[in-house]
């Protein structure tokens, strides 16, 4: 398991991800530099692994630009818009990608979600959303990441032509976090009503 807090040989220097086989039909582009002694060509690899999967496209001198500073220290995410820098977890490099692609391109604004029901009647439901993540046990024990099998769901719902997730339950397997929920297009999309249930509580 490749793990962000893993030590990096060399990768000091800034390195602007670029995708050269982008994904079909991709819904956003992002802009991300890989900074910090933690940077390698093996994170970028993970990185335009999670955009793909994401249906997202990796180049340089895409609108939505930032700078991803991984450090066994810590993980930051800087944006270019002027946006507060955000700490990010010791994750796996896949979860710190996929949830940084996620912050870079507001998915928690373009999906919502939150617990139980849809916060309006209006809201149709299109399908169901699965997400997860997989921890590791390196010196450490690291769970599965929530934010990033949340986004797993976000980006599974914006594919399908919704605005909202509404998460129904969060297990805990071993070191997998995983998440189950629908997906709903409510037009414009509505504010959370209430967070996201906890890990260990189902709905």
């Amino acid at each position: 398991m490749l793990a962000i807090t893993a030590a990096a040989c060399g990768g000091s220097q800034p390195m602007v991800i670029t995708d050269t086989m982008p994904p079909g039909g991709a819904w956003g582009e992002v802009a991300l530099t890989l900074m910090g002694p933690g940077a390698d060509g093996d994170k970028r690899k993970v990185c335009i692994e999670e955009a793909r999967n994401a249906g997202v496209v990796m180049r340089e001198g895409a609108p939505n630009a930032a700078a991803l500073y991984l450090s066994d220290e810590g993980n930051r995410l800087s944006f270019a818009d002027g946006r507060p820098e955000r700490q990010l977890g010791k994750w796996t490099a896949k979860a710190v990608c996929r949830v940084a692609i996620g912050m870079v391109l507001r998915i928690d604004e373009r999906v919502p979600t939150a617990n139980g029901q849809p916060p309006s009647q209006a809201c149709r439901m299109l399908g169901t959303v699965e997400g997860q993540d997989q921890g590791y046990a390196f010196f450490v024990v690291q769970m599965g990441s929530y934010e990033a099998a949340l986004a797993s769901m976000q980006f599974a719902a914006l594919r399908m032509g919704a605005n909202f997730v509404a998460v129904d339950a969060i297990r805990q397997v071993g070191l997998i976090t995983a998440l189950n929920g629908r997906a709903f297009d409510c037009g414009q999309a509505p504010p959370p009503t209430q967070p996201p249930p906890q890990p260990g509580q189902q709905i």
